[in-house]
């Protein structure tokens, strides 16, 4: 059970155990909820998928192939320097969606 102030770890996620569980059997979301021991918020969450996702993905691995050595704070300050507007914190989800690694020297 989480106190106040704590917050479930994204292996503890299971946004559809609580969607096909309650409901049907007469048990309310927020008693689903508690019973797994996750927030009620994480329920209602819809990621938004970006417009720009799959073009920034291939901008990202194009340049992660061509400077190997770069990490993802160098990557994202070479994508500003094109013209994107983007953050190093998605860079590095991305980076890591991806598995992009660091290259070590030959």
């Amino acid at each position: 059970m989480q106190r106040s102030g704590e917050f479930c770890r994204l292996g503890s996620y299971k946004p559809n155990k609580i969607k096909k569980n309650s409901g049907a059997e007469g048990e309310s979301e927020r008693h689903a909820c508690r019973l797994l021991g996750q927030w009620r918020r994480t329920q209602r969450y819809a990621a938004i998928q970006r417009i720009d996702e799959e073009t920034l993905t291939e901008a990202i691995v194009a340049l992660a192939s061509e400077y190997g050595r770069f990490g993802y704070r160098r990557i994202a300050a070479l994508l500003q320097g094109d013209g994107w507007q983007v953050g190093k914190d998605r860079v590095q989800r991305i980076w890591r969606r991806e598995g992009l690694k660091v290259r070590g020297f030959d």
